[in-house]
């Protein structure tokens, strides 16, 4: 997240940034960031940690979870729904980006209601892309450095000029190259145009 919010200054956005957030402060977070985002350019909400699906909704798991079953996720846990319609309201007329690092194994244990491991797929909304850092049901890699592999190799193309489609395809291809396709990261978009970020 640290790494992600210096590239995004660098590329002129006005950066909100929650680093190990408790459930209030994820919420609260969420909640100024529609705000920030009436009506811009360009939005994009990033997330770099535990995600999970139950009942084939994903959620974003705060610091400060004490996760025990499904049901604690549905009540201790961000629903991603939540932060897409945020978006959607928001900024109904810009480009909306979702990008999560987030398809860890699940941090408790696989009952009947979960998939077992990673996100489930979303329904996109017209000009949203959501990028997701391993194929669904997938686990991604943590890495070896500063950052998760998707994300080290996500910054990277970020500082290359060209179309947002390009940046997570190259990206794509990075990841699935350095982890000899053991991680598989993909995209939905819907896009009203062509966008640079850069």
């Amino acid at each position: 997240a640290a790494s992600m919010a210096v590239e995004l200054e660098e590329l002129g956005f006005e950066v909100m940034k929650v680093l190990d957030g408790g459930y209030e402060q994820m919420k609260n977070a969420i909640y100024a960031f529609g705000d920030k985002a009436q009506a811009v350019d360009v939005s994009v909400f990033f997330y770099a940690g535990h995600g999970l699906e139950v009942d084939g909704t994903n959620y974003l798991v705060p610091v400060d979870a004490d996760i025990q079953s499904a049901l604690d996720v549905k009540q201790k846990a961000i629903p991603l729904t939540g932060v897409i319609r945020t978006m959607e309201f928001a900024n109904d007329e810009g480009l909306n980006m979702v990008i999560l690092d987030a398809c860890r194994n699940n941090p408790f244990p696989t009952g009947k209601r979960s998939s077992g491991s990673g996100l489930a797929r979303v329904q996109t909304p017209s000009g949203t892309l959501i990028a997701y850092s391993t194929d669904p049901g997938s686990v991604a890699s943590d890495g070896d450095r500063e950052n998760g592999l998707y994300t080290g190799e996500l910054v990277k193309q970020l500082k290359v000029s060209q179309r947002i489609e390009d940046v997570f395809m190259n990206t794509r291809n990075a990841v699935e190259r350095i982890s000899n396709g053991a991680q598989r990261p993909w995209e939905e978009a819907r896009l009203k145009g062509v966008f640079y970020l850069k």
